[in-house]
């Protein structure tokens, strides 16, 4: 059999393979979504990209993080080119080893586990929203976080006179 599977719409209007493999979105589509949900200071996204090689305009904040986790999602999930579907399945096969080991090592800082984390939350999101919806839009707007609130603290008193001193 040919190693090329043909793309189908199943029932729900999403795009499956042959073999049974849903795709509701393709690598472009979740790179624009994965960008508007975590920033581009982390993804910075080339919108003109024609491959993989000129994905990124400029150097993300943890770029080589974030070029093993793109390079496994793309790889993973077979694709050519940046228009090619990825699934559900394949994306979180490929970013699970990255995120287990970014976890595990002792030299990962909270600005690189609150990345993952964001990552994999942003990658959740973006299939969940297409499960909901047969029709896929590139342009999506992050979700909003609940404001936190700040916590104020009190000063001590003998640092309350020198700052009134001061000001």
């Amino acid at each position: 059999m040919n190693s090329v599977a043909l793309i189908e719409r199943d029932l729900r209007g999403n795009r499956c393979r042959s073999d049974g493999i849903i795709f509701v979105m393709n690598f472009k589509e979740l790179v624009i979504h994965l960008e508007s949900c975590i920033g581009y200071h982390q993804i910075p996204i080339n919108p003109t990209a024609t491959g993989t090689k000129d994905l990124f305009e400029s150097c993300a904040l943890h770029h080589e993080l974030m070029t093993d986790l793109m390079r496994a999602i793309y790889v993973e999930n077979g694709c050519c080119k940046l228009t090619d579907p990825v699934s559900r399945k394949r994306t979180h096969d490929a970013i699970a080893p990255i995120r287990l080991e970014v976890l595990r090592s002792a030299k990962t800082d909270i600005d690189k586990f609150d990345l993952i984390e964001s990552f994999c939350t942003a990658i959740e999101q973006a299939f969940t929203a297409d499960d909901q919806q047969p029709h896929i839009t590139s342009g999506r707007q992050p979700v909003k976080e609940l404001a936190r609130t700040a916590q104020v603290i009190p000063l001590a008193k003998f640092r309350y006179r020198r700052f009134t001193r001061l000001a």
